[in-house]
C-alpha cells in the first residue's frame, strides 16, 4: 500500500537514501539534496495517529543549534526551522473560550512554557505597547479538527509585561538548559503528553560546571528583571488607585498632601526603571536606557554567548544588583512610608486600602 509523499521534491531521479539525525535524505541526479525533516512523525502517523481524542508527538531528542550566523545564501535552501517540534492531533476542533494549552515541564515537573490558543493577557499588553517601527504580529498554537504543529523555541516563560513600559529588547525568556523535558497538551477536557530531550549544539565546547554557572547566571538575571518589572507593575496598580481617591475626595488636604508626595516617588522610582522619552527604536540613542533595559540587555548578552560566562558579564552583573539593592530599598520606602500613610488615612475613612504589592 503506497501513499505519495512528494511535498516539494521535484520529479527528479533519486540517487541514494540515508536516515540522518532524525530527517530522511535524498540525493537526486543534478538537483541538489532533499531533506525530509521530523521523520519521527512520519513513523507515529503510521503507527498511532488517531488512537486518542488528543495527542501530542515530540522527537525523542531535539539538538538546539545556536541561530547566530544562519543566513540562507545564494544556492542554499532555506534551513530547518529551529525548536522542539510539537505535533498534536485533535479529534474535534476546540471551541473559542476554551483555548487549547501546550505547556514545557522540566525533569522537576516545574512550568517552564506555556502557550495558549487564545490572546491573553500579556499579549493584549504587547499589543498596546507596540512600536508603529516595528508591528506586532501574535502568533497562536492552530486548534483545528487533525494535525496540528507548534515549535517550542526552547526559551523560558516571558517576562510581566507592563503597559506603557518600552523595553526594546523584549520580553522573552533565557534559554534552557539541556536536560530532559515534558510537553503536554490539554484540549477539549483531554490531556496528553510527551516527554523528550534538548541535546547541547555539538559545535560549542563547555565543561559541565561551566554550563551549570551559566544556567545559574541567566537564573539569577531573570529572577532580578522579573522582579524588577512586576513591583514596577505593583506601583502602576497603587498610582492608579491613589490618582482615583485624591479625584474622590479633593477635600481632604491630608489626602491631598500624602497622595501628591506618594505619587512624585512612585513616578521617580517608575523612571528609575524606565526610560518614559523611549517611544520608537532610535530613542535608545538619544535617551539612556533604564534599569530594566539594562538587566535586559545583559540576559541577552549571557544568553547568546553561552557557557563559560565572561568575567565582564559577571562584573556587570554586579553592578546591577547592587543598582537593584538601592531600587527595592526605594520600593520599600515608598511602600512603607507613602502608601502606608494614604492607607493609614483610608481605615480612619473606613475606605478601601491603596494595594500598592
Amino acid at each position: 500500500d503506497w501513499q505519495s509523499l512528494q511535498l516539494n521534491l521535484p520529479p527528479v531521479p533519486i540517487t541514494d537514501l540515508s536516515l540522518r539525525q532524525g530527517s530522511l535524505v535524498a540525493s537526486t541526479q543534478g538537483r541538489g539534496f532533499w531533506v525530509l525533516d521530523d521523520l519521527f512523525m512520519v513513523r507515529n502517523a503510521a503507527a498511532e495517529l488517531g488512537d486518542r481524542p488528543v495527542q501530542l508527538f515530540t522527537a525523542e531528542e531535539t539538538v538546539m543549534f545556536q541561530k547566530r550566523g544562519w543566513r540562507d545564501e545564494e544556492f542554499e535552501a532555506e534551513n530547518p526551522e529551529s525548536g522542539v517540534a510539537l505535533y498534536y492531533w485533535l479529534d474535534e476542533a476546540v471551541e473559542e473560550g476554551e483555548p487549547l494549552l501546550l505547556e514545557i515541564l522540566d525533569e522537576q515537573g516545574q512550568l517552564v512554557r506555556r502557550y495558549s490558543s487564545e490572546e491573553t493577557e500579556f499579549e493584549r499588553c504587547l499589543e498596546a505597547n507596540e512600536d508603529p517601527r516595528s508591528p506586532y504580529e501574535p502568533e497562536y498554537p492552530t486548534a483545528e479538527k487533525g494535525l496540528n504543529v507548534w515549535r517550542w523555541d526552547g526559551r523560558r516563560e516571558n517576562f510581566t509585561c507592563v503597559e506603557d513600559a518600552t523595553l526594546f529588547a523584549g520580553l522573552h525568556g533565557a534559554r534552557v538548559v539541556p536536560g530532559r523535558y515534558l510537553a503536554r497538551i490539554s484540549a477539549n477536557g483531554e490531556s496528553h503528553q510527551a516527554p523528550f530531550s534538548i541535546e547541547a549544539d555539538p559545535r560549542l565546547q563547555a565543561s559541565e560546571a561551566e554550563v551549570r554557572e551559566w544556567a545559574a547566571k541567566l537564573d539569577e538575571i531573570s529572577s532580578v528583571l522579573e522582579n524588577a518589572l512586576s513591583r514596577l507593575a505593583h506601583l502602576r496598580k497603587a498610582q492608579s488607585q491613589i490618582e482615583a481617591l485624591m479625584a474622590d475626595y479633593p477635600e481632604s488636604a491630608e489626602l491631598q498632601r500624602t497622595g501628591q508626595a506618594a505619587l512624585q516617588a512612585i513616578t521617580a522610582w517608575d523612571h528609575a526603571m524606565i526610560q518614559p522619552l523611549h517611544e520608537t527604536l532610535e530613542d535608545e540613542d538619544a535617551w539612556e536606557t533604564r534599569f530594566a533595559g539594562q538587566v535586559q540587555y545583559l540576559l541577552d548578552a549571557v544568553d547568546e554567548t553561552g557557557a563559560p560566562v565572561t568575567r565582564g558579564a559577571l562584573d556587570r552583573l554586579a553592578d546591577l544588583k547592587a543598582e537593584w539593592q538601592v531600587l527595592e530599598a526605594n520600593y520599600r520606602r515608598i511602600q512603607a512610608e507613602h502608601i502606608g500613610a494614604i492607607n493609614d488615612w483610608a481605615k480612619e475613612q473606613n475606605l478601601p486600602y491603596v494595594a500598592g504589592g
